[in-house]
């Protein structure tokens, strides 16, 4: 009845929704002649086509499948991510329709110049180079294309209704949080008013680390499908020869992206939750005395987890428990967390195998326990036990706290960024040290000050064995 009394949204919808079937058909098709790595990989393009040809919501959906590396093969992920760094433009007329609209001014009036070719493009907007009329700044515009909003509620609800006929017909197909997640997360996006404030919000918590950096925002010039902000040069996180080549070491750029994580999750409750490679720029900073010192620009400031202090220390507790391998704490905090399967959620979380945790003679050694395992037949091995407990999987995503959901995009970024730069540093010592910090500030007004430094011993006794054990 809801799609009957939108026409125009349930027509175009229903077309997104026919080419979904169409290709979903083909795949199908595909997978019950043969199972292989040849048949991931071409179904994989036709499902990165399909999204690519339907745009708009359909891209934030390849992106969130590109996060879900526990359940996803890599063939897959590979392929999605150009969802994050391959979006369709919108024409130039469009684009000067929604900035004249909103801000009620000719674009002349405003910008001295304008590069009607956007230096970048995304599922939801476009960015555009532009110069400020009343100062000369530089500035990055960020445009909402056009169609969005009149695609995305007919959109979602085709979306949504494939899961529900997904759950009915095939009860162990447990994704209805997928398509939760997407109807959530996307209308926060589309109100760009709300990512200025994230953006100035962000700036705050980093304003005294130097080597962090948000864009300024200048509101004057945005609304709800417009935000401008200061033209921010650098290179993308993952290029690595041109990181290497500004003279910048790799271990300073996962440590400032550790850094700059662990106070959001584990100190603010604030955390940047859409962080592929083309939001995260290195650049090096020169001072006026010669020397020179590297920073690390965070852009795309649409969504962010707001986490309450009971997860926010729920989940703190989850991870120094973790590390420390203390069962009977793991176990309850994943509980406070929203599920029963304790031993799952800590294997989700680090991409390792349970048994791989717990093992005692590798207690401080966290490359070891949560690093990457360097053969292939282990990484193989891990991979095809996600697949064996996959119903498990989307039990613990469909129960647990919707807050840590957009965590887990956060904590494969670290974990990824660390493997393609050769692990220079280990990011769980980070998170161990940001985590008790998180705590005993929580819990100083509520033990005693002998308890309070009992807790603080042990806490730098242990990083003492870590750096003993040269992580």
């Amino acid at each position: 009845r809801e799609l009957l009394a939108h026409p125009k949204q349930l027509f175009y919808g229903s077309i997104r929704l026919i080419r979904c079937g169409i290709y979903g058909g083909i795949i199908m098709a595909s997978y019950a002649r043969e199972i292989s790595d040849r048949t991931h990989k071409i179904n994989a393009e036709r499902m990165y086509n399909c999204f690519m040809k339907n745009g708009g919501l359909y891209l934030k959906l390849g992106q969130l499948i590109r996060q879900i590396t526990f359940i996803v093969p890599p063939i897959y992920q590979d392929q999605m991510e150009k969802c994050c760094m391959e979006c369709p433009h919108s024409k130039m007329s469009s684009v000067r329709a929604v900035i004249e609209q909103d801000l009620k001014k000719p674009i002349e009036e405003m910008f001295s110049e304008f590069e009607e070719k956007p230096i970048a493009s995304a599922s939801l907007a476009q960015v555009h180079r532009a110069k400020l009329k009343s100062n000369g700044d530089v500035v990055a515009i960020k445009v909402q294309h056009q169609w969005v909003k009149e695609n995305y509620p007919g959109d979602a609800r085709m979306i949504e209704m494939c899961v529900n006929i997904g759950e009915k017909a095939f009860p162990m197909f447990k994704y209805k949080w997928l398509s939760k997640e997407v109807q959530r997360d996307t209308p926060i996006e589309l109100d760009f008013c709300q990512e200025a404030d994230n953006c100035e919000k962000l700036g705050k918590i980093f304003s005294h680390h130097p080597q962090l950096k948000v864009p300024k925002v200048y509101k004057e010039y945005s609304s709800p499908r417009v935000l401008t902000m200061s033209y921010e040069t650098g290179i993308p996180m993952t290029n690595i020869e041109g990181i290497k080549s500004l003279g910048i070491y790799l271990k300073t750029v996962v440590r400032l992206i550790s850094i700059a994580y662990c106070k959001q999750i584990f100190r603010h409750g604030f955390v940047h939750c859409d962080p592929h490679p083309g939001n995260i720029l290195v650049r090096k900073v020169e001072n006026p005395d010669g020397s020179s010192f590297p920073e690390v620009v965070f852009l795309d400031h649409g969504l962010y987890e707001k986490l309450s202090t009971s997860t926010r220390m729920d989940f703190s507790y989850l991870w120094r428990s973790i590390i420390l391998q203390d069962k009977p704490k793991i176990k309850k905090y994943s509980r406070s967390l929203g599920t029963e399967l304790y031993k799952l959620l800590a294997s989700m979380l680090l991409n390792r195998k349970w048994e791989d945790l717990m093992k005692q003679e590798l207690k401080y050694e966290l490359k070891t326990r949560f690093g990457t395992p360097k053969s292939e037949e282990k990484r193989e091995e891990i991979r095809k036990l996600s697949m064996q407990y996959i119903q498990e999987i989307t039990l613990v995503l469909g129960t647990i706290k919707r807050e840590v959901i957009l965590l887990f995009k956060t904590i494969q970024l670290l974990k990824s960024l660390e493997q393609k730069f050769g692990e220079p540093i280990n990011t769980y010592q980070y998170f161990y040290n940001y985590s008790s910090k998180g705590i005993r500030k929580y819990r100083q007004h509520k033990v005693e000050l002998k308890d309070r430094i009992a807790e603080w011993w042990k806490d730098v006794s242990i990083s003492f064995y870590f750096m003993m054990y040269r992580i």
